[in-house]
């Protein structure tokens, strides 16, 4: 297969417009129901010069499509300097039957790796300086991108919220909890009217094996399938949190009940329950209500990030939820499915009887 990706995009590459390659590797293969394989190709003087996604089958070909369309919409906005670390698409057809996304290849190894490194989440000051790289290069994205202002009331809770939720129902149904969840971000919404946020370009899984470090910089941000030119500017700051925090125990396996450096992750566990399907669900419980320096790392982020944007902290309970209902439609595999879809619930039962922090607790 690797042979028959060169010939064509060497065919690409006679019209002067692409470097020729000589060679690939793979270096990645996704074996979710929607699977790709990703091969890194090689140019003449044997560095990588451009990358290639392939659908394995016929339900990973709207993946593909999807992050070409994103792709091509923020390479139209022209961002002048984040620009340098985004893939820019270059093909989108068949080879050998099977769908290809070419783009350009960005350098760097996935922050993902150093966060699995030993010891590298127990500390404190390792966790701040990822959350610094990973948040200053969103606020140069949004400010690159941004196109107006969305003004909050119903209108935007029209145009912002209440797709996500339609497309929620219509994918994995719909019962009195999520009925009453939708009102109460209505009411939420009404509160704020007038409230000014920034229409940016969104990523949609802002996370760490997507960003790619290079001298300590973000020099690449991939996997732009779940991307849309125009949105606003929360779901990429919840998932690289959410993201950080879900996989603690696996990059510092438990001793006594508890990843070490992490007391509190045992607390939210205990607190909230465990999903023995989905470890999940403690670590994101954990970095956005727990107690800890990981909580208030995470939740002195959001606030930086939000004083940045001009939002109140007010915003989090109203968006929030919309990103778990982003979340349970962004893989169709059960256990994150599910995983998700009861994280919502237990968002919507706690915040009916107040009992879960705000930012504003923190100082």
């Amino acid at each position: 297969m690797i042979g028959a990706v060169c010939e064509r995009v060497n065919a690409i590459a006679a019209d002067g417009r692409l470097p020729r390659v000589t060679g690939g590797i793979v270096i990645a293969v996704d074996y979710a129901p929607a699977a790709k394989v990703t091969l890194l190709l090689f140019g003449e003087d044997g560095t990588p010069c451009l990358a290639a996604k392939l659908a394995r089958s016929g339900a990973a070909e709207p993946a593909l499509e999807a992050e070409h369309t994103a792709l091509t919409g923020v390479w139209s906005l022209r961002p002048p300097s984040t620009a340098a670390e985004l893939p820019r698409p270059v093909a989108l057809e068949r080879v050998a039957g099977r769908l290809m996304l070419l783009s350009t290849a960005v350098p760097g190894t996935p922050l993902s790796r150093r966060y699995h490194l030993p010891g590298h989440v127990r500390d404190p000051a390792m966790v701040a300086e990822d959350f610094h790289v990973a948040g200053s290069w969103l606020s140069r994205f949004h400010d690159e991108t941004r196109q107006g202002t969305a003004v909050l009331g119903p209108d935007a809770f029209d145009s912002w919220i209440r797709p996500v939720f339609r497309r929620y129902q219509a994918t994995v149904g719909w019962g009195d909890w999520e009925r009453g969840l939708l009102d109460h971000l209505a009411r939420q919404c009404a509160l704020l009217a007038g409230t000014r946020l920034p229409v940016v370009a969104v990523h949609g899984d802002y996370a760490p094996g997507n960003i790619l470090l290079d001298a300590g910089r973000v020099s690449g941000v991939v996997d732009w399938e779940l991307g849309r030119t125009a949105g606003l500017p929360f779901s990429d700051l919840f998932k690289f949190a959410a993201s950080y925090g879900s996989f603690l125990d696996r990059a510092s396996p438990p001793r006594r009940g508890a990843p070490p450096g992490h007391p509190g992750w045992a607390q939210a566990r205990d607190r909230w329950g465990a999903s023995p399907n989905w470890t999940n669900r403690t670590g994101i419980l954990y970095a956005f209500f727990g107690s800890g320096w990981f909580p208030d790392l995470v939740r002195s982020f959001l606030l930086g990030q939000l004083t940045r944007l001009g939002a109140p902290p007010a915003a989090v309970p109203l968006f929030l939820p919309v990103f778990l209902a982003e979340q349970v439609l962004a893989l169709d595999q059960p256990a994150y499915r599910t995983g998700y879809r009861e994280l919502l619930r237990l968002l919507a039962e706690q915040n009916a009887v107040g009992s879960l922090c705000s930012l504003e607790t923190v100082g």
